[in-house]
């Protein structure tokens, strides 16, 4: 894969189906989990020059900023995203966890400490994308 796809989960995940949900994590039973892998290689094969992607200036600031919170924060392999990846999948990390959601909590914390920006909660929705975020703080800076 290109290191400039956007990250995004599969289809199939997460799952809708009841069965599959109850035996999420559980080889053979539940859904398919080995694209983590992929996210993670994809993710960690990205270098500086990919954050060129935010136009440059305070933008890109607040986007590199913001990616090296969540790549220290959920333990990615680089601390580079691009401005289409899914904030869901960020904020999942690269590998599959069903009930921690500490490091997604404590990442938003920090960025709205640090920058002294509280961006509504609806700005954090996992269905958006980082550049959505990042041009919300953007504005609010």
């Amino acid at each position: 894969m290109d290191p400039i796809t956007p990250l995004r989960y599969p289809a199939h995940f997460p799952p809708t189906d009841p069965w599959k949900k109850f035996f999420i994590g559980v080889r053979g039973l539940g859904p398919d989990l080995s694209f983590f892998k992929d996210l993670h290689a994809l993710q960690a094969a990205r270098t500086d020059a990919l954050m060129g992607a935010w136009g440059g200036g305070r933008r890109q600031e607040l986007a590199t900023y913001v990616s090296a919170v969540f790549a220290r924060h959920m333990r990615w392999g680089s601390p580079y995203f691009l401005p289409e990846d899914s904030l869901e999948v960020i904020l999942g990390g690269p590998r599959f966890s069903s009930i921690d959601t500490l490091g997604s909590v404590e990442a938003v914390n920090e960025i709205a400490e640090q920058l002294g920006i509280a961006l509504p909660a609806a700005s954090w929705n996992r269905e958006t994308v980082l550049r959505n975020v990042v041009d919300s703080l953007t504005s609010a800076a």
